[in-house]
């Protein structure tokens, strides 16, 4: 039985190629290239996903239903384009540094491709699915072994997408979110700043989590409130003012 990624280098006509080129503004030979780069990332993206706590089963929603042009009408999906949009569920926070990673290996703008690539490889993993009769759970094994044989391949283009992905979220926003900034950290960075600067950060880190990985806000909401109690709590034991 072919692999997804498998699936896509056949499926990637020289039809589906030019296409792909003229909406992505590249020349049809480093389309290829960036699909060739950009599909095993994606891959792993989806596999790094589907292993997190209800990873099977959000994944699972995210493959397009039966009638979807991205169940495998390629040359419909790279003519039309693809909304960026659906780049975030599948890369979340570290969309961006994971395209300028592809674009500084490639030497081109590679992640131009990136929606229409995650598009295509959703819509290949649907059809494996439905032709196996796949649960959440055969997703999950499905996704896991792809992993990790392109963790274990030599070549390249494998070696570039797990470097690729390793690509950190954006550092204003990662430590914080993710529980490793210390209480010191935290009141140093307070210290540092004006309030409005405090509160514009904020603003800003929410902004980009609701943009990049929404479903995440809820908990970043709740980390801000959880941070702003503890720091007042260190504020009103040094003696600070109350809205200082």
């Amino acid at each position: 039985m072919a692999t997804i990624l498998q699936r896509l280098t056949r499926a990637l006509s020289p039809t589906v190629i030019r296409e792909t080129a003229k909406t992505a503004g590249l020349e049809p030979e480093l389309a290829s290239l960036g699909f060739n780069a950009a599909g095993p990332l994606v891959v792993l993206a989806l596999a790094d996903k589907v292993a997190q706590r209800d990873g099977p089963a959000t994944v699972f929603r995210m493959l397009p239903s039966a009638g979807s042009p991205m169940r495998g009408e390629l040359a419909f999906v790279a003519r039309a384009g693809v909304p960026r949009a659906v780049v975030a569920p599948v890369l979340g926070a570290r969309a961006n540094a994971i395209g300028e990673r592809l674009d500084r290996a490639l030497g081109f703008c590679a992640s131009s491709l990136l929606p229409i690539v995650t598009a295509v490889v959703l819509g290949l993993t649907a059809r494996i699915v439905e032709e196996q009769e796949l649960d959440a759970g055969g997703l999950a094994e499905l996704l896991a072994l792809e992993a990790t044989e392109l963790q274990s391949a030599t070549g390249g283009v494998a070696r570039l997408a797990c470097e690729s992905f390793a690509a950190p979220a954006t550092p204003r926003v990662t430590p914080a979110f993710e529980g490793r900034s210390t209480a010191d950290e935290l009141t140093r960075f307070r210290s540092s700043r004006t309030r409005a600067d405090a509160l514009a950060a904020v603003r800003e880190a929410l902004e980009t989590i609701s943009h990049m990985s929404p479903w995440e806000a809820p908990r970043f909401r709740r980390l801000v409130a959880d941070v702003a109690a503890c720091v007042a709590t260190v504020s009103r034991a040094n003696g600070e003012p109350r809205g200082g």
